[in-house]
């Protein structure tokens, strides 16, 4: 704790998990601006239910001990009860922002493409027959043998419950060994049982082995930009602009794809359209319609987009998206300083979403009075400069950072948009855009932490241990992360 109340920006994130005793566990972590994560606890509720209120409670007993100021950001998946929960989080602290897992809401929308009638026979097929060709010593040495002689050295992937982009993984490999596994069959190195008839015949029927084959291949490509976009942003130096950016390049490459006749691809229009409508749609849930509009907005900021054209016109593949949604219309002085920037409608989008951070701000200091939090740089600058004189600058400081003047006209040579950003924070005609971008950039746009947590819950609690407790298995792993992550990375620091 006293590590973490040293910082600024933190980003908070928190996760459900059961363990086989079985008991419930809320995990939550928090996050640095540095990307430093830190398991803080672990709330047991096996007798409770976990409404939103409950996690709010929990929650906030967590942010109150490090201090509210010092939060960024709340970041979780999107069940009901967990969005619910972290809107409740930002009505009770505003300076808090609400962020749904980037992760999770890319692993929906592979979920959402699975289920479609043209993919659901071949999602089954593939199935079974990574299930059946992983499961026996004797098929698996025989594809084993095969593999190695035409010099395949990665084998199939399982379906895993938990795994992000599973299906894309396991079809992948199967593609890869699926005219191996074919051989194996037809010559009778492996024998299917009569219970195993369906998948036999998908072997050795050739119709039904092309389809198979054919929407394997399909399933790939579609997938494929998902699954390497999930990958990337799993990252924990991944930012919001890299949120926005990757759904980006998600919707470049299907609309690439979908952009060649049928004849070259064999996906039919009726599955383009189908594709296009999930990803239109995850994309407006995700950057359009999210609870802040954090994405878009450190897009822009990341000064070597400013100037993209991509702010020029409607994002993704080819329908619903328009930029910017602006619920209230802009006074006058917003009206002419949007006239004199090159992406009018991007500058308002971003502004109404900036003027809102600031209000927050604003208010928080306000109603701290005397009991203000000095430590917090935010606070520490509006209370320096008065609310007048914060509103002001910061009308300036966009206007001349959308027209890339001075003292925004250094490009990024070395770090990233936070490191550049930060450079800034000081300078009298660019502190207050500054704050305000160092804040949505020190923001982390995953809940990882919380997913690695649980991965460890399971791998701790195997069933010779299922009689573990909660608080047994939270300060084992605590205790391990202090002493194999943060002690050994904190001499290393003081070493060098």
């Amino acid at each position: 704790m006293d590590v973490l109340q040293k910082e600024q920006n933190l980003t908070l994130t928190f996760d459900g998990n059961s363990t086989r005793k079985p008991q419930s566990v809320y995990t939550v972590h928090i996050t640095t601006k540095n990307r430093d994560s830190y398991f803080v606890d672990g709330y047991e509720g096996s007798d409770e239910r976990h409404m939103a209120a409950w996690i709010k409670d929990k929650v906030l007993k967590t942010v109150r001990e490090i201090g509210k100021e010092k939060f960024a950001a709340v970041c979780s998946d999107s069940t009901g009860n967990t969005k619910k929960g972290r809107k409740t989080i930002h009505e009770e602290v505003r300076t808090i922002i609400d962020l749904g897992d980037c992760c999770h809401h890319i692993q929906n929308t592979i979920k959402d493409i699975n289920k479609l009638s043209d993919l659901r026979e071949m999602v089954s097929h593939l199935q079974a027959t990574v299930k059946f060709f992983s499961k026996s010593n004797i098929v698996v040495a025989e594809l084993r043998k095969a593999r190695n002689d035409v010099d395949i050295t990665t084998g199939l992937v399982k379906v895993g419950k938990t795994r992000f982009a599973t299906h894309w993984a396991a079809a992948s490999a199967l593609n890869r060994c699926l005219p191996l596994i074919r051989d194996l069959v037809e010559e009778g190195k492996i024998k299917l049982s009569q219970r195993k008839k369906n998948l036999h015949q998908l072997f050795t029927t050739q119709t039904r082995y092309l389809r198979f084959q054919l929407q394997l291949v399909q399933y790939i490509a579609i997938v494929g930009p998902l699954a390497h976009s999930l990958w990337s942003l799993e990252a924990s130096r991944a930012n919001a602009a890299d949120v926005f950016i990757f759904w980006l390049a998600i919707a470049s490459n299907l609309k690439d794809i979908f952009s060649k006749s049928s004849d070259t691809t064999s996906i039919s229009q009726t599955l383009a359209r189908q594709v296009t409508a999930i990803i239109n749609r995850r994309y407006k849930a995700m950057i359009d319609e999210s609870p802040s509009d954090i994405y878009f907005t450190a897009f822009f900021l990341d000064p070597r987009y400013t100037r993209s054209d991509v702010l020029k016109k409607p994002t993704t593949m080819s329908v619903t998206l328009k930029i910017p949604s602006i619920k209230q219309r802009p006074c006058d002085h917003d009206v002419d300083a949007a006239e004199s920037v090159p992406h009018a409608r991007a500058y308002t989008r971003v502004k109404a979403f900036l003027k809102q951070m600031l209000r927050d701000i604003v208010e928080t200091v306000k109603l701290a009075g005397h009991d203000l939090d000095t430590s917090n740089p935010c606070h520490r600058l509006v209370a320096q400069l008065g609310s007048n004189r914060v509103v002001s600058d910061f009308r300036q400081q966009l206007l001349a950072f959308s027209c890339q003047e001075w003292p925004f006209t250094d490009p990024i040579t070395h770090g990233d948009a936070l490191t550049w950003w930060e450079l800034l924070e000081q300078h009298p005609h660019a502190r207050v855009l500054a704050m305000l971008a160092i804040k949505i950039f020190s923001v982390l746009v995953n809940s990882m932490p919380d997913e690695c947590t649980g991965s460890k819950i399971t791998w701790f609690n195997s069933p010779l241990r299922a009689n573990q407790d909660v608080s047994t298995l939270v300060n084992m792993i605590q205790i391990g992360q202090w002493y194999g992550v943060h002690k050994v990375h904190g001499s290393l620091k003081s070493e060098s």
